[in-house]
């Protein structure tokens, strides 16, 4: 079994988080997530910052470890799907095999994994598309 490290989000500063990585990867664990949420929004104390900003420095204040954003979601509210795929491609020439992409498309109350909504959306199911 692997446990990764969910760090939270918008409840420190950015160096903080960065720090957190480094200690996490110290400690032998192998993945830590970046919240990647825009509420709360804090207007003062260095909080709400940009999760790919502060995952960039991670990685290269770290060596091994791998990253990923905790909840991003490429569906154009937010993001467009265009700006995490050039996001995701730039981490992972520079930091190659290090960038760990999990996201999720909201459906009302229903949180659904992107591939699964997408092939779905193709007519496929359990990683193809008929």
């Amino acid at each position: 079994m692997e446990i990764s490290v969910d760090l939270g989000e918008n409840d420190y500063d950015p160096g903080s988080f960065v720090d957190a990585a480094v200690y996490a990867e110290r400690m032998g664990f192998r993945t830590v997530w970046f919240g990647d949420h825009i509420f709360p929004w804090y207007h003062s104390g260095k909080r709400s910052s940009f999760a790919w900003s502060v995952m960039g420095v991670a990685l290269e204040k770290t060596s091994r470890i791998k990253v990923g954003p905790w909840v991003t979601v490429p569906t154009g509210a937010r993001y467009h799907p265009a700006m995490i795929a050039q996001a995701a491609a730039t981490l992972d020439n520079m930091y190659p095999g290090r960038l760990v992409l999990w996201s999720w498309y909201w459906r009302g109350s229903k949180r659904t994994p992107i591939l699964e909504w997408k092939l779905a959306e193709m007519g496929g199911k359990n990683g193809k598309v008929n």
